[in-house]
């Protein structure tokens, strides 16, 4: 890496990774995959309006895109990557330390706080193919939490441990999302 980053989300797809920066820059890099050892290239900026102390951004793509999500939703085009990308849509309140995840079609988000202290169990949907509008509420996990871990394939999400509360008390619940009806279950 040419320089220190944190708070990070990142997105891939076969031959790249592109991590974006919530804190202290709003730097978008690209590691290539078949390059590894070399230092990862910085490609552009997130909007300015998700800097800033508690923007802890998370990310959600497929092949041909990346979101990267707190209070507003920004979508990075891989093949244009040296672009400052502008914000699309809005979440519905603003989140840090969210997790998410996807599959081809739409992008999750759940969890993370709507502030350090306060956890919530929030699920919300982006609809990649109209991701200029309000991301849609559609679900709560089965515990408040923030710094979760997310991942998924094309039909489920699973959302794992995480902190329930700012103190640093931790779980280790695991969720599934059936990304068909949007369904929580433990």
């Amino acid at each position: 890496m040419t320089q220190t980053h944190s708070y990070t989300g990142a997105v891939g797809n076969v031959s790249d990774a592109w991590y974006f920066s919530g804190e202290p820059t709003s730097r978008i890099s690209r590691l290539t995959f078949s390059n590894d050892l070399s230092n990862s290239l910085i490609r552009g900026n997130i909007p300015s309006a998700f800097l800033g102390s508690e923007n802890r951004v998370t990310s959600t793509g497929n092949a041909t895109d990346g979101w990267v999500v707190n209070s507003g939703i920004a979508r990075l085009t891989f093949s244009n990557d040296t672009v400052n990308i502008p914000t699309r849509g809005q979440m519905e309140t603003r989140r840090i330390s969210a997790g998410s995840t996807g599959n081809a079609t739409d992008g999750w988000v759940v969890g993370g706080g709507l502030g350090l202290t306060t956890p919530t169990s929030n699920v919300d949907r982006i609809i990649f193919a109209n991701d200029t509008i309000t991301a849609s509420r559609r679900g709560n996990l089965n515990t408040s939490r923030l710094e979760m871990a997310a991942a998924g394939n094309a039909t489920n999400g699973w959302v794992v441990a995480g902190l329930v509360s700012g103190t640093a008390t931790m779980t280790s619940r695991v969720d599934r999302i059936t990304f068909s009806n949007d369904t929580v279950t433990a």
